[in-house]
């Protein structure tokens, strides 16, 4: 085998001699369950999941169908990372249109998510900027930890629809933090996640 020359820096991990590392791990190392997988090399579980032979392990067996037969799509993912990242947040970032510039305007904002509900409450009420913004062009992105979304924004001005805003608010974040950030409630906003 050769393992009684001298080893040069690529081959000394495994222990062979350079001249014999690349004959003798070219067959020595089986293929990983996900190349397998690609070359079509597998057998199938009762329950469907797949099921790799390795010679040195018995059977590797993967938790989950391969994508071809998993029927989640892309959208219903992203709709779900988003609200676990919702539901784990404090804070998100919204971007909002501006309704002069026409750019694209990032800015953290509290919330507070009630079903497939997002509420939003304007820190300074009507007067405040991107609430301005999001009247006059209602599509808006939102960010959570990771997880991106657009949704559209329906201004609330009913008094009493934004005083139950506002007392959610006042659940999430504590009465005294909401009285110390947020000074005119005149308006909230509410969105649906898709």
């Amino acid at each position: 085998m050769g393992l009684n020359k001298p080893v040069t820096s690529g081959a000394a991990d495994v222990g062979i001699a350079p001249e014999n590392y690349k004959r003798e791990s070219a067959g020595s190392i089986p293929p990983t369950p996900s190349a397998r997988l690609r070359a079509g090399s597998c057998k199938k579980r009762k329950d469907g999941a797949p099921s790799v032979e390795l010679p040195h392990t018995g059977s590797f067996k993967l938790g989950r169908p391969p994508i071809t037969e998993f029927q989640m799509s892309n959208q219903s993912a992203r709709k779900d990372a988003l609200r676990d990242r919702l539901a784990r947040s404090q804070e998100i970032n919204i971007s909002v249109t501006g309704r002069k510039s026409g750019r694209t305007i990032s800015i953290p904002i509290w919330f507070v998510l009630e079903g497939d509900t997002l509420n939003l409450l304007p820190v300074k009420g009507s007067n405040t900027q991107w609430y301005k913004n999001v009247v006059k062009n209602p599509s808006f992105g939102i960010e959570a930890g990771g997880a991106v979304g657009e949704l559209k924004a329906v201004p609330v001005t009913d008094a009493k629809q934004v005083k139950s805003v506002v007392e959610k608010f006042r659940e999430k974040y504590g009465v005294s933090d909401v009285k110390k950030y947020y000074a005119k409630f005149d308006v909230a906003v509410v969105a649906k996640i898709p």
